[in-house]
């Protein structure tokens, strides 16, 4: 499962790529991410892969907080995830 709780993400210039994002993806389930150029995409799938940090809120998979996983266990998280 993956969830985001009331992630944001603002880069420099107060630019604010997502606002108080809350989303839920079940085991199991197919999910597309579509949107206009510049609508977070890019930043969304950084964000789950852990390439970029949240200004705020969190973001667990598989019960883990991705606060948690350290640099040396990122390789084998990103394998799980097939990113």
């Amino acid at each position: 499962m993956i969830e985001f709780k009331n992630v944001s993400k603002t880069y420099d210039r107060n630019t604010e790529a997502l606002e108080n994002v809350d989303l839920t993806v079940n085991d199991g389930e197919f999910v597309f991410l579509i949107g206009d150029s510049g609508a977070g995409k890019t930043t969304f799938a950084k964000l789950l892969i852990k390439e970029e940090k949240p200004t705020s809120g969190s973001i667990t998979v598989d019960g883990r907080d991705l606060r948690r996983v350290g640099v040396f266990r990122l390789p084998r998280y990103r394998r799980k995830i097939g990113f």
